[in-house]
Order: structure tokens, then C-alpha cells, then sequence
């Protein structure tokens, strides 16, 4: 099976990265779309600030990106979904990782070229096909369904354990904290932003922002309505953790909980 990645950023990169650093997986990367410059690109595959060295070389020649040990993989720099050549590298399946297809019908603009299914590695902007976290509902996925969301990195972080706990015990309500990298739609320096929290020095500042992890979260595992919560983005590059408070339809002792 075949793989292709539109959006090579901060997902796009550390996908590729995942998968040179397997073994054995039942899938080839074979072509990328993005609009920058390839050649920094790679630069910025092969020495990553935050996770080190790739440990291979890399290089372009011609419309080829060549990485020490792996299948040379094609690339392109096509802005519109549509016109991506998927179909000259027979990619099956794109991670959708730009962050701008996250709509059913932005996303399905990728199925013109001959691909078949569009994981998007973000919450989906309105209804699609699945939404699916491993660990809690990937049981649910139908061989008919073509656009896929794996929803957020806060949704996976907590929803497996939100899971198991309300099915052992029943959760009545609750609230999520999540203390959070900062991330591209933050700003370096202070400069202007939609939103003025936002507009802050992300390496200077603790923002509070919105989550939409918390009422997904909730939605996936039947507590739809029960869950809220907030994030605050904090001046790491990675790293984050997801805190919850619940309330249960029981008392508990630690006992029981551990």
C-alpha cells in the first residue's frame, strides 16, 4: 500500500520521521505535496530542534526526495488539493496534514486524483466519515468510509483513559486541563492576531486558549455534554500533558480506582 503526505510541517515531518524509525510496516510513503521550498525541507527532517538528528542523509535530485535506506519518494508544490498528482505515484491512502482540508469537501477533493481513503491528522471541521482514536473506537471504521479524522493530540491523549474509567465506573461530569507547547498559530514576537491572547510572545508568555478536545473527547465515548475544559499554551517547544477532574456517579475509594 501506498501513502502519500500532503503538508510537510511540524505532523507532515514527524510522520515521515515515525515511519523511517519503524520496521516492517505494511506501507510506503511515496510521494509529498507542499508549497516550501524542498530543500529546507529535508534540512529540517534530518536535524530537528526538538526531536535531534534523523541519523540519515538526505537530498533532492530532480522532482525526487532521496533519503539514506528508504524508497525514493516524489514530491510536488500544487496548492489546490485537486490537482495533486497522487495517482502518478498510485497512492492509495494521504494523510491530509496541511491543516486548511479538514472539511468533508475539502478533504474529498483528494479521491479526483485515484486515492482512496484521507486520514486528516486534525479534528474535522464539520461531519465526515469517522472519527476514530485508536484505543477507543477504531472497532467503528467501515470499509466504506473514505475521509477519516484521528481528531487531536489532546483528544488521543485523554480519551482512552476518560474510556476506561467511565465504563468501570460511570463519570457524571468533568473538566479538562491541558498545559500545552506552543504551536504554529501562535505568534513569535508580540504581533497582531484574531485572537489577543494569541498575539503574545509564545516562547514568553502562559496563554489560556480553547479546547475542542473536551466536548470530542466526550462525544466519542457516550458523555457528549459532560466534558469541558480549557488549555494553556506555555513556552516549550514539546512536550504536554492533559489533566482531568471528574465527577462520578459513585464514591470511590484509590483502592478501587488503581
Amino acid at each position: 500500500m501506498n501513502v502519500g503526505i500532503n503538508g510537510f510541517g511540524r505532523i507532515g515531518r514527524l510522520f515521515l520521521r515515525a515511519v523511517l524509525l519503524a520496521d516492517n510496516l505494511p506501507f510506503t510513503i511515496t510521494h509529498i505535496n507542499d508549497l516550501a521550498d524542498f530543500r529546507c525541507l529535508l534540512d529540517l527532517l534530518e536535524l530537528d530542534t526538538a526531536h535531534g538528528r534523523l541519523g540519515r542523509k538526505t537530498r533532492v535530485e530532480g522532482n525526487k526526495l532521496i533519503i539514506d535506506g528508504y524508497s525514493p519518494i516524489t514530491f510536488s508544490q500544487t496548492p489546490k488539493a485537486e490537482e495533486i498528482p497522487w495517482n502518478q505515484a498510485d497512492v492509495d491512502f494521504v494523510v491530509e496534514s496541511t491543516g486548511f482540508f479538514t472539511s468533508k469537501e475539502k478533504a474529498s477533493l483528494h479521491l479526483q486524483k485515484g486515492v482512496k481513503k484521507v486520514i486528516i491528522s486534525a479534528p474535522a471541521s464539520n461531519e465526515i466519515d469517522a472519527t476514530v482514536v485508536i484505543g477507543v473506537n477504531e472497532e467503528t471504521l467501515k470499509e466504506s468510509d473514505k475521509i477519516i479524522s484521528n481528531a487531536s493530540c489532546t483528544t488521543n491523549s485523554i480519551t482512552a483513559v476518560l474510556k476506561v474509567v467511565n465504563e468501570a465506573f460511570g463519570v457524571e461530569n468533568g473538566l479538562l486541563t491541558t498545559i500545552h507547547s506552543y504551536t504554529m498559530d501562535q505568534r513569535l514576537h508580540d504581533s497582531p492576531h484574531s485572537d489577543l491572547r494569541r498575539a503574545r510572545a509564545a516562547c514568553q508568555s502562559v496563554i489560556p486558549s480553547s479546547t475542542g478536545a473536551a466536548k470530542l473527547a466526550g462525544k466519542l465515548i457516550g458523555l457528549e455534554g459532560k466534558i469541558d475544559g480549557m488549555s494553556f499554551r506555555v513556552p516549550t517547544i514539546t512536550g504536554s500533558i492533559t489533566q482531568v477532574a471528574l465527577n462520578m456517579k459513585k464514591e470511590l475509594t484509590k483502592e478501587e480506582v488503581n
